[in-house]
């Protein structure tokens, strides 16, 4: 279908973030590595993306995104 082919795993939440146990049996179920969000609460981060795009601070989620600071805490 024209799709490129993944190469990376994205996953969010505690139960990956605090277990690399699970993390692992997942990367190797897959065949990938994976990524794990630096933002602490996933959800939060994008109702707030959604807010600012919906407030007309950003036009779109992609560009609201691209604006999230990202920091190691």
């Amino acid at each position: 279908t024209g799709a490129e082919p993944r190469t990376v795993l994205t996953g969010s939440g505690n139960g990956l973030r605090k277990n690399p146990v699970l993390r692992t049996a997942i990367e190797r179920l897959f065949g990938m590595k994976m990524q794990v969000s630096m933002a602490q609460d996933e959800a939060a981060t994008g109702a707030a993306m959604c807010a600012a795009v919906a407030s007309g601070e950003f036009s779109a989620i992609e560009e609201a995104s691209r604006a999230v600071v990202r920091h190691e805490g």
